[in-house]
């Protein structure tokens, strides 16, 4: 070998022997110093490479990933070295070192293969306790090309683990779009329920979280969750008109009368429109005189009614 490093049969024979002598560490060191005196940098980085495996082979990690590197000064944009070093840095659960390799290779690949090794780094990130950076790993291998209905759920997760909830609110839209894309109703409905979730309690915006449960009962007006989170908003002053806005379609829609009138009355009661007002009471008069079989809870709206529009005929014939 020292006289023809480049014969392959040599290097071969000289491989066998040292795994059956268990002189890995031996021949590696030769090996690595044989590629210093050669001036082929391609050559020299092959003798390296192989004094790279003997070494990882023999248990030497740090001798390894030494000649891996001294394989890249000789051969600084070989994908194969960097693949190869990147594996031994996650065999030795080295992490750090194999972001900083990964990402080098990355700046190597194109298509698919880059996608892989975006969802590689995601990983090793998540090894790193760094969610923040899985979360933008995953989303940049969707950027790449990769499958946005598989990955964004990944990156959803990893945004959540790192307390990013107005990017997780973001990515929640888009994976409502996408499931909706798909024809999955309920699938929306279910990431809807906890993006007006996220929004209410994480990012403390009631009036923006109301309108997203209210989009929910719009694609499933039985959901339970959406429905209590909008009633527990009743009781709150500052939302209470909105949260009976979102409530009264879904309750008509099941046919609950009670709590429709309760929602119209709260929505009488807030309201500053007085035709909206007017509107209100009569609805939930006739609910109550018609469904409800109430007259007397229908008179007391009717009566609420005159008081806005004493001269209005039709109200006042409803009311006797």
């Amino acid at each position: 070998i020292a006289l023809d490093p480049a014969d392959s049969t040599f290097r071969a024979e000289s491989v066998r022997l040292a795994r059956e002598q268990q002189a890995h560490a031996e021949l590696a060191r030769f090996l690595s110093d044989t590629a210093s005196r050669v001036a082929d940098s391609a050559l020299a980085a092959s003798l390296l490479e192989d004094a790279a495996a003997l070494a990882e082979e023999g248990g030497a990690i740090e001798d390894a990933a030494a000649a891996h590197l001294a394989a890249l000064e000789k051969s600084p944009d070989d994908a194969n070295i960097l693949t190869r070093l990147v594996a031994l840095y996650a065999r030795a659960k080295r992490w750090s070192e194999a972001d900083q390799t990964l990402r080098r290779r990355i700046l190597l690949a194109e298509g698919e293969e880059k996608v892989a090794l975006f969802i590689q780094l995601a990983g090793v990130n998540r090894e790193l306790s760094r969610p923040r950076e899985s979360a933008i790993s995953y989303a940049a291998a969707i950027l790449a090309g990769g499958d946005e209905g598989e990955l964004l759920p990944k990156v959803a997760e990893n945004l959540e683990l790192s307390g990013r909830f107005a990017e997780l609110s973001e990515v929640l839209a888009r994976l409502i779009a996408v499931k909706e894309k798909a024809g999955d109703n309920d699938g929306a409905a279910t990431l809807g329920l906890k993006r007006a979730k996220l929004i209410e309690t994480s990012l403390g915006d009631k009036a923006q979280a109301i309108s997203h449960y209210a989009e929910v009962l719009a694609k499933k007006p039985t959901d339970p969750d959406a429905t209590a989170a909008l009633e527990n908003l009743l009781l709150e002053a500052n939302h209470r008109e909105e949260a009976a806005r979102a409530l009264l379609p879904a309750y008509e829609s099941v046919k609950d009368h009670r709590k429709m009138v309760h929602a119209l009355s709260t929505i009488a009661d807030a309201t500053r429109d007085a035709g909206e007002k007017l509107a209100a009471l009569k609805k939930a008069g006739e609910i109550h005189a018609t469904h409800l079989r109430q007259p007397e809870h229908a008179f007391a709206a009717m009566a609420q009614a005159i008081k806005l529009v004493p001269g209005d005929a039709e109200i006042r014939t409803a009311a006797r």
